[in-house]
């Protein structure tokens, strides 16, 4: 009986292993998409950035728009090796867990907020009122999330290991999911407890770098629209005035040789 009750576990144990290594394979095919999806993104919008963007002024909103744009993807790349990475130090996982906490969502969130609080300022011709409403609350989101963003990396370094050697697995490992807090009201414990919890930050983070530096890039794009119709618009004015005026020198030039 024992001998079969050892062949049962064995058996258990490598099916286990067999799981977690396709678990692993799929959690990285996820991070290679959202790294692809914001390249392509940065690719097929080069043009009008380097016309909207690198050529204006230095200013605040142009920071965050870079800072969203290529940090982003920089975030990705960073992300994606770790996950490949092999043979990794007990001390390198638990700086990793920190700046994978710190380093995306947190970030992100930030400064997108920032991005969104200088668009709706803007809206309302940045109105003292409306400002000081939108920094209350910026301030009381960040506050929130950076106690559990702290809470969650705390957690999740202290309970970092790598792989056993032999074993098949790449990149950093924690017993603590680091999104089991962010995810707590948002999603079932099904999900936030289960292999795949953790796979939304990568599309999490492609998103903000997406959305952040699209809402700056749109505005300008639109404003840039709106300068070129004015300046047709004025052109045909004035065109339309010097027929005017040049009519107007016709009919009394011929008024004056009538009346010789």
């Amino acid at each position: 009986m024992s001998s079969i009750a050892n062949t049962t576990a064995a058996a258990q144990a490598v099916e286990q292993l067999v799981t977690a290594v396709d678990q692993n394979r799929k959690v990285t095919y996820i991070s290679t998409s959202a790294l692809a999806f914001v390249a392509y993104d940065i690719i097929t919008m080069l043009s009008m950035e380097i016309e909207l963007i690198w050529k204006a002024k230095w200013s605040i909103p142009k920071v965050l728009y870079i800072f969203a744009r290529y940090y982003g993807i920089i975030y990705l790349i960073e992300h994606f090796f770790w996950k490949l990475s092999v043979n990794e130090s007990f001390s390198s996982c638990r700086h990793y867990f920190l700046f994978y906490s710190f380093g995306g969502d947190f970030l992100f969130t930030t400064v997108v907020n920032l991005i969104l609080m200088l668009r709706i300022g803007a809206l309302y011709k940045y109105n003292r009122r409306v400002i000081y409403v939108l920094i209350a609350m910026v301030l009381v989101e960040l506050v929130v999330e950076l106690y559990v963003t702290a809470k969650s990396a705390l957690l999740a370094s202290r309970g970092a290991y790598v792989s056993p050697p032999g074993i098949p697995l790449t990149g950093c490992l924690s017993s603590v999911e680091i999104n089991a807090i962010l995810l707590i009201c948002a999603i079932t414990p099904v999900v936030i407890f289960g292999p795949f919890a953790g796979v939304g930050l990568e599309w999490l983070i492609a998103i903000y770098s997406i959305s952040g530096s699209r809402l700056v890039l749109n505005l300008r794009s639109e404003a840039s629209h709106g300068r070129k119709d004015e300046t047709i618009t004025e052109g045909n004015t004035i065109a339309l005035r010097t027929f005017h005026v040049t009519s107007t020198l016709e009919n009394t030039n011929t008024n004056r040789s009538n009346c010789q």
